[in-house]
């Protein structure tokens, strides 16, 4: 989880969005509120500005020098420096807190705005000091240079030409300086970069005359625009690479080369990931070059992290960034971490992409990792400890340092220091921590006798013995006869400081064990003061003395021991959560505000969760990971993760480290499993139940207890041991779950239907991309929202086809249709490379002649160097049901076409590419044959071709396996039975058994749990079945929702994710279910697009369930029972004049049957009549009705493709008899390219009018046709003027549109565009002159300007009578009702029916009901009471228990007051479709969710939620 951990991205969905860099490792997500932290991605806009900083790599560069202001650390400048930031100029620093300026002693500075809160030594305030400091290097004795950051002061030079900016040098001070903005940019801008930014001080300078051969090869080297930009100063510990990486850094400083600098530190969390550096290469990128600030600022803000605006840009000068210590990233995982990893691929990204005169210094060990992935991109530069030179410098910096002891001692010898210095030099054999350390000894008492104590002990050399030697004769003579609780205390103390995730203060030490007292701790720091940093946090000057305390060659006495260290360490943890943790630990006095809005909140949290608790809460995983299992400690694991856990996750959500939550507990799981079975089994309920509420979890901590605790299942080990303890919470009457369903989480993000998914190589992120194009990155344990959306750079963006991840997790491929392919770099979230584009732009041309194509699949080969794209290519217009088939290699490092793999004929066969592109299978039509090509080999051949038992339907599929070495085949049998079998690719040959599937079929997947054990998944419309591949056996039968989209499966579990429709992410896991249905198995299936319809009287409402039509009644709700129930399914259902009667209607999608109607007693259900429609059997788009006047059924439909499209209109009379009592047609309006439009017929009630509306590429053009009778052709009418209604027509005109039931009247909504979007206003038309006679009635808003667009529900319709218009407004879901004869306004807005997510709507005759559809998961029918709504009456108010009335609105899962940010609780996913509201009549569909509030403590009462009892 580390590179997770350190690289944040933060993510702020827009409003009705739930919030959530990958490179397919682990990623942390720093869940939080609204505000702005920048992303990890920053690297990326760092490096696409110096691209454009750089690029003339050929530009002369005049020589320029210039000074610049330090952030020194002393008394005066401290002071110097606080005045200076307050200016808000570009040459200084943010200030320090007042605390810290007062230090004149510490070696790290935190840089603040003063608008932001600080943060002192918290560890939240992620600017903590180390373990490790780098300062003491060698250095001139009277010219320290303590020198924080001076963020290249004074930036100058710019010459502004045609918007070119021209040259950038660092100016003398005192000139006239470019300022900081003071604005809203500004600190926006510092708050993203600056905000817990820790800057550590450089190393002291290399003294003068010294290192000047390295020196003087560093700078032919810089300006070497021939060879490679990174250069690599490497060298064995001590020898003084810091020293001249400081050294470095200030000559370029003088020179005006310098960019930024960064220097790693092992021991602090904040120091030693590669966010650090980017934020802090990006802060002075900023700072220097103010064009580049609006880039940053467009990417923090947008999160796309594309190349800026500033391509004019040239820079006259090699820039240089400087990195110290790499090997220090990563902290003590060291090459494990994946911040080193990053680090590296970071470093090989810029020598590949960034000009040669932008330069990188690296210093660092000679690790293996380093060695292996820099040497071959680097020049090097070997820090020899054996040369002439290396002794001369060591001696001339131990004379200095000797020299300034002997100025203190009058009675030493003249020439002491100089001749002790020559002595000393030849021992420390060019290691210059040797040196360093030994002087910092003999400083620490009398010279002579110091020495005399030391000598005796050392000998010659610089291999690592000698240096090891010097520290343990140091800790010998400073800890003489160390043992008892001296020892005991020498080894808490240092231990602690070696194996803590961040330092400890002086009173926390004490806490690890009684022995650590205040003068023992002294004492301690006493007998190290030359091994440790003088400032106020204990660490150690250089690594190599944390590794010679852990090495074999240190003594007994002093070696410090992991396990036991790391023991201890997870007891004071453990202790300390067990004594501190507490319910509301930070006071919160309200559970309406969400953890950002509670003012003050940084305050509570310091005062209420003191240091050494977040410590503890945050790290306790780290130290029980390398800790054996100790029954000791197991009393304090039962304490924190069983009987304090809320509490536990209640300081995690306060301190907005819930993204730590999961892997802590699965660690708990992995330490305890198999000693305590029990704790065991309730700490992986309570991963379940963290998983299933992590979002009001992290938003705001109390809902841990009023949202998480009422909704979790009935049989959930958390909820049971907790739920006792509060007893105020509200409670589910009906609807509460006995077990956790497999799903484990919700992903809500996207507004469009989910186009694809795909999980990284190793499964910690998975990325999802929709119709509107938009791609995210995800977390693959909890589901929140990591990076994105990532949008593309082309204005027109096309929906998302594809994903895949390379191989190595660093890209992701995505497939656009006609706009090709985008790999995208994961960890920034930008475009890497677009290619393979069809699609006509300015500058661009088809690649394949006048033909069309589309890009439907892209995979990453296994290698990972190319990428194998799927195409369907054919004359314009494009038809994906039948064209041609390109397969095409493309180099993923360039993407330049390289071969074209296969090219095949115009067919309607399925195909489909295999995991790492390794073959293409085939599915053909008629006759049904598979094949399969071997995309490896060369020349390509066709491995398997083999004809398939049964026969093709529409969802025939293939799908391979997660591996891609099964295939699984889908065909269907003459009876209608699906039948699965299953090729191994290795072979070619059966793996198995064929499977039959049933007759029912949806989404397949094959899934691979590993040891060869295959299952076949069948995801359908409301359902799920799971087949044991080997003997057919149903393993789990469980209901789910409807709409899957797309599914990418786990590779080795029984774990999915899939995408629906409605823009939702799910994964399932069906691992631990095979027993038993989830609880859903209650509900009742309605049909997929159901379709209510109200009586003539409106007392009765008719469902179509999925095999039955139910008759509900209004008053009620409750079902109206039947002598014969009326078994049959249906699509459409209409209601005879009189009421007598119910018609349905049946059809066939996909196949040639004809479609068939019935008629059915209202009373009894008995069936009255079926009619058989033979002659409509390849006929569309059908529509059923009675008309008004009498019982004459009407049925119209179309008929399309070929020369003679038509409507058909097929009229029986009132004895409906079996054949049609008149048939009329209506041709399609004639159109020069019929394939570029669609078309909508709108029949009037009395089936005389009938209107087309026609939309093309150019527009809409609405047709009008009439007759007199229902015996006549229509004609078209001679009174219509298109041209006066179609203005007045939006264009899903079939729910914005409506005819009186007479059809005398005609009322249309038309779009209005003002200032703040677009409403929408209603006009009434008489359809005999089509004369305007009423309006326009304002309906409101449709769209408001600037957000994202959402396609609303819409209802419109006329009263029996002809008099009134019922309207619902598109933009909030309210109610309207207009009279049309007076133009006065009847009713409206009647809010509280929670419309807006709804998808049909319709209202009773009489306006006193209204039923609103939900094609959701599943399909939901709300009855709701509109009683006075036409009559006029002022609407009721529903205030209902807890504040749950008609003003509540569901967003994201929260339930809110309207026009308040006030929360009342959070709904999950699988509850909202459910949820009875105060005006529900019934919930029609699922078994609702019914809410008991009677006990239910909220708001300003929420503390009263618990027993008393509890609290203690």
């Amino acid at each position: 989880m580390d590179w997770f951990l350190s690289k944040t991205r933060a993510v702020t969905p827009p409003e009705g969005t739930a919030s959530a860099s990958p490179d397919g490792r682990p990623m942390r997500l720093e869940s939080r509120p609204p505000d702005i932290v920048l992303s990890k991605s920053t690297a990326m806009a760092t490096l696409s500005q110096i691209h454009v900083l750089a690029g003339n790599r050929h530009q002369d560069a005049p020589s320029s020098s210039a000074n610049t202001n330090s952030l020194q650390i002393n008394k005066q400048a401290a002071c110097e420096t606080d005045r200076s930031f307050r200016n808000s100029s570009d040459n200084e620093a943010p200030t320090r807190t007042s605390e810290e300026a007062k230090d004149t002693s510490r070696t790290s500075v935190s840089i603040y705005d003063n608008s932001i809160a600080q943060h002192s030594q918290d560890p939240r305030s992620h600017a903590l000091n180390s373990a490790i400091t780098p300062a003491s290097h060698l250095q001139a004795p009277r010219a320290i240079h303590q020198d924080a950051p001076s963020l290249f002061a004074n930036a100058s030079g710019f010459q502004i030409n045609n918007s070119t900016i021209i040259g950038s040098v660092v100016q003398p001070a005192g000139a006239v300086t470019l300022s900081f903005p003071d604005s809203y940019d500004g600190r926006k801008l510092k708050k993203a970069l600056v905000e817990g930014l820790e800057f550590i001080p450089l190393a002291k300078e290399c003294m003068p005359d010294t290192r000047v051969g390295i020196l003087s090869d560093v700078d032919a080297r810089l300006h070497d625009n021939k060879s490679s930009n990174i250069i690599w100063i490497k060298g064995f510990p001590g020898v003084g690479k810091s020293a001249l990486a400081s050294t470095i850094i200030s000559r370029l400083r003088n020179r005006g080369e310098l960019l930024s600098y960064f220097i790693f530190d092992r021991a602090k969390p904040t120091t030693s990931t590669t966010r650090a550096l980017w934020r802090r290469v990006s802060w002075d990128l900023a700072r220097l070059y103010p064009a580049a600030r609006s880039s940053l600022l467009k990417r923090i803000d947008d999160e796309t992290l594309d190349r800026g605006d500033l391509s004019t840009v040239r820079l006259r000068q090699p820039v240089v960034v400087v990195i110290d210590a790499a090997d220090e990233c990563g902290g003590l995982e060291g090459p494990r971490s994946d911040d080193r990893k990053t680090l590296l691929k970071t470093l090989e990204q810029w020598h590949s992409e960034l000009p040669k005169n932008f330069k990188v210094v690296v210093t660092s060990r000679e690790e293996d990792d380093i060695k292996r992935r820099i040497s071959p991109i680097s020049t090097h530069i070997h820090v020899s400890i054996g040369t002439n030179e290396a002794s001369s410098d060591i001696c001339k910096y131990l004379e200095g340092r000797l020299g300034d002891i002997a100025s203190a001692y009058s009675e030493l010898p003249v020439d002491w220091a100089r001749q002790t210095a020559n002595h000393l030099a030849q021992r420390a054999a060019g290691v210059f921590i040797w040196a360093t350390t030994i002087a910092n000894f003999i400083e620490a008492g009398e010279p002579q006798s110091q020495l005399e104590d030391i000598d005796a002990g050392l000998g010659l050399g610089g291999e690592e013995g000698s240096l090891y030697a010097l520290y343990a004769n140091i800790l010998k003579i400073s800890f003489k006869n160390l043992h008892g609780k001296q020892m005991e205390a020498f080894k808490c103390v240092v231990g602690a400081v070696i194996f803590a995730q961040r330092p400890f203060h002086n009173s926390e030490f004490a806490a690890i064990s009684p022995v650590v007292t205040g003068s023992m701790l002294e004492y301690i720091r006493n007998g190290m003061r030359s091994v440790i940093d003088q400032g106020p946090t204990l660490r150690f000057v250089h690594q190599s003395f944390v590794d010679f305390l852990l090495s074999p060659g240190c003594p007994d006495e002093f070696t410090i021991r992991e396990p036991e260290q790391q023991q201890q360490l997870s007891a004071l943890c453990l202790t300390t959560m067990s004594k501190q943790l507490r319910f509301n630990i930070c006071g919160l006095e309200t559970s309406s505000l969400k953890n950002a809005d509670v003012p003050d909140i940084e305050t509570k949290v310091e005062v209420g969760i003191p240091p050494l608790l977040s410590y503890s809460c945050c790290f306790v995983a780290d130290h029980l990971r390398h800790t054996a299992f100790d029954e000791c400690l197991m009393d304090g694991m039962r304490v924190v993760f069983k009987e304090k856990l809320l509490y536990w996750l209640e300081a995690m959500s306060l301190l907005k480290e819930m993204h730590r939550v999961v892997p802590i507990l699965r660690m708990v799981v992995d330490w305890i499993t198999a000693r305590d079975g029990v704790l065991t089994e309730f700490v992986r309920d309570a991963l379940r139940f963290v998983m299933a509420f992590t979002i009001p979890m992290m938003q705001s901590a109390p809902h841990i207890y009023l949202s998480a605790l009422p909704f979790a299942p009935e049989e959930s080990l958390v909820a049971k041991y907790f739920l006792p303890g509060f007893p105020r919470l509200l409670a589910l009457d009906t609807g509460k779950p006995s077990h956790w369903s497999p799903c484990v989480f919700v992903s809500e993000y996207h507004k469009a239907p989910i186009g694809a998914i795909a999980f990284s190589p190793d499964e910690t992120i998975f990325a999802s991309g929709d119709w509107d194009g938009k791609i995210c990155i995800w977390d693959s344990a909890t589901g929140i929202l990591i990076s994105g959306p990532l949008i593309r750079s082309a204005r027109d963006v096309s929906m998302v086809d594809s994903l895949d991840f390379s191989p190595n997790g660093r890209y992701l491929v995505s497939a656009h249709g006609k706009q090709g392919m985008v790999i995208w770099d994961v960890e920034s979230g930008r475009e890497h490379l677009c290619f393979g584009d069809f699609s006509e732009r300015p500058g661009s041309a088809l690649l394949h002649g006048d033909t069309e194509e589309k890009i439907t699949s892209a995979v990453y080969t296994k290698d990972g160097h190319m990428i194998v794209s799927r195409s369907g290519y054919g004359d314009p217009p494009y038809d994906h049901w039948n064209c041609c088939c390109r397969i095409q290699l493309w180099d993923a490092s360039t993407g330049t076409l390289a071969h074209t793999l296969l090219d095949l004929p115009r067919s309607d066969n399925y195909y489909l590419l295999s995991p790492n592109a390794h073959f293409l299978a085939s599915l053909s039509k008629n006759p049904v044959v598979l094949r399969v090509w071997d995309l490896t080999e060369r020349p390509l051949r066709c491995v398997l071709e083999q004809d398939i038992i049964g026969e093709w339907s529409f969802r025939s599929s293939l799908a391979f396996s997660p591996d891609g070495k099964y295939l699984l085949v889908v065909t269907r049998t003459q009876e209608k039975v699906y039948m699965a079998c299953i090729w191994r690719m290795d072979t070619c040959t059966l793996a198995g058994p064929t499977i039959s599937l049933g007759p029912d079929f949806g989404s397949c997947v094959l899934y691979s749990p590993g040891n060869n054990n295959l299952v076949i998944g069948v995801h359908g419309t409301a359902s799920v079945r799971m087949f044991d591949a080997t003997t057919g056996n149903v393993v789990y039968c469980g209901k789910e929702p409807n709409g899957v989209e797309c599914g990418s499966p786990s590779c080795g579990s029984r774990k999915i994710l899939l995408g629906y429709h409605d823009g939702t992410i799910r994964m399932w896991d069906y691992h631990c279910h095979t027993s038993h249905a989830i609880d859903s198995a209650t509900d009742d299936n309605l049909a997929g697009w159901v379709n209510p319809v109200f009586s003539p009287c409106g007392k009765t409402l008719a469902v179509s369930y999925k095999d039955e039509i139910k008759l509900l009644n209004t008053t009620t709700g409750e079902p109206i029972n039947l002598s014969h129930p009326i078994q049959t399914k249906s699509v459409m259902l209409s209601f005879s004049h009189d009421g007598r009667y119910i018609a349905s209607l049946m059809t066939h999608r996909y196949c040639d049957e004809p479609p068939v109607a019935n008629i059915w007693d209202m009373n009894t259900g008995m069936n009255c009549c079926c009619l058989v429609i033979t002659d409509a059997a390849k006929e569309g788009h059908f529509n059923l009705f009675f008309v008004p006047s009498d019982n004459q059924l009407v049925l119209h439909s179309s008929v399309e493709g070929g020369e003679e499209e038509r409507y058909v209109i097929r009229i029986w009379g009132g004895n409906v008899l079996d054949e049609p009592y008149t048939t009329v047609t209506l041709p399609h309006p004639k159109s020069c390219n019929t394939n570029s439009r669609t078309l909508e017929l709108l029949l009037s009630p009395d089936t005389l009018t009938a209107l087309v509306l026609e939309h093309t590429t150019t527009g809409a053009i609405v047709h009008c046709h009439h007759r007199n009778s229902i015996e006549e052709q229509f004609t078209p009418h001679s009174l219509f003027n298109t041209a006066a209604l179609t203005p007045n027509l939006i264009s899903w005109w079939g729910r914005m549109a409506a005819f009186s039931p007479s059809g005398q009247l005609f009322v249309s909504a038309g779009s209005v565009v003002n200032d703040t979007g677009i409403s929408c206003q209603l006009r009434v038309w008489e359809t005999k002159t089509w004369t305007e006679i009423a309006g326009p009635f304002e309906g409101g808003e449709v769209y408001r300007w600037g957000s994202p667009f959402v396609k609303q529900p819409t209802f419109l319709s006329v009263s029996p009578d002809d008099c009134l218009i019922h309207f619902v407004s598109p933009g909030d879901g309210a109610i309207w009702v207009w009279d049309i004869h007076t133009g006065r306004e009847v009713a409206g807005p009647w809010r509280g029916y929670d419309l807006r997510r709804a998808f049909k709507i319709i209202m009773s005759p009489d306006g006193d009901k209204l039923a609103s559809t939900n094609y959701g998961l599943p399909s939901t029918v709300r009855l709701w009471n509109t009683h006075g709504l036409c009559s006029g009456q002022a609407q009721e108010l529903v205030g209902g228990i807890g504040d749950f009335g008609d003003q509540s609105l569901i967003r994201d899962g929260w339930v809110k007051e309207e026009g308040s940010d006030s929360l009342l609780f959070w709904v999950p996913a699988e509850h909202r479709d459910r949820l009875w509201q105060p005006r529900n009549i019934a919930v029609i569909g699922v078994a609702p969710t019914k809410l008991d509030f009677s006990r239910f403590k909220y708001g300003r009462d929420w503390e009263e939620c618990i027993d008393k009892e509890y609290t203690t």
